[in-house]
C-alpha cells in the first residue's frame, strides 16, 4: 500500500483548520432577564375653594342699601364630605363687624354676607351648614353682601379681602 507523504499533512492542517474554527470567538445571542415595577399611590381627603369677585352696587349715602353677590365654587376629593364653608368678618373688621374701606381714607362702610337673597341668614365664621359630599362635580354656593345706605363718606373704591375656610371630613 503506498502511503502518501502529504496525508499527515493533510490530517494535521484538518486539525490546525479545526482548532482555529473553535478557538475564534462566536458571538453568543443576548440574554435577557424581565421582573416588575410595582406602582401605587394614597388618594387623600382633599377639597379647593374659589370664589368669583364680589362688587357690590353704587354706594351713596341718601341711596338705600347697596348689595352684591359672589359665587364660591369647592372642589374636593370624590366621597369627601364637607361639614361646613366659613367666612370670616374680612381685613377691616371692627368687632365683628366687616367693613369697606378706601385706601387712604380713616372712613369705613359696614357691610354683611348672606346665605340667601332675602338677607335673612348671616355667613359668618361660625359656618354655614354645607351638606355636601364631593362627587365627581363642585358644589356652588352663592354669596349675598350688603351695605346699609347712609353714610356719608369720601368718594372711592372701598374694598375689603374675606378668609374661606371649608372644613372637610
Amino acid at each position: 500500500m503506498f502511503k502518501s507523504p502529504l496525508l499527515p499533512m493533510r490530517a494535521s492542517a484538518s486539525a490546525l483548520l479545526m482548532a482555529a474554527a473553535f478557538a475564534t470567538p462566536v458571538a453568543a445571542p443576548a440574554a435577557t432577564a424581565s421582573g416588575t415595577l410595582n406602582v401605587a399611590t394614597t388618594v387623600v381627603d382633599s377639597c379647593s375653594v374659589s370664589a368669583t369677585a364680589l362688587t357690590m352696587t353704587a354706594y351713596s349715602a341718601a341711596a338705600g342699601a347697596s348689595t352684591g353677590s359672589a359665587t364660591l365654587t369647592v372642589t374636593c376629593t370624590i366621597a369627601t364630605a364637607v361639614a361646613s364653608i366659613g367666612l370670616d368678618y374680612g381685613a377691616n373688621a371692627v368687632t365683628n363687624v366687616a367693613q369697606l374701606k378706601a385706601p387712604g381714607y380713616a372712613s369705613l362702610i359696614p357691610y354683611a354676607l348672606y346665605q340667601d337673597a332675602a338677607f335673612v341668614t348671616a355667613w359668618t365664621d361660625a359656618a354655614m351648614p354645607a351638606a355636601y359630599a364631593a362627587i365627581a362635580t363642585p358644589a356652588v354656593y352663592t354669596v349675598y353682601a350688603r351695605a346699609p345706605g347712609g353714610m356719608n363718606v369720601p368718594t372711592g373704591t372701598y374694598v375689603d379681602v374675606v378668609n374661606i375656610t371649608v372644613t372637610y371630613v
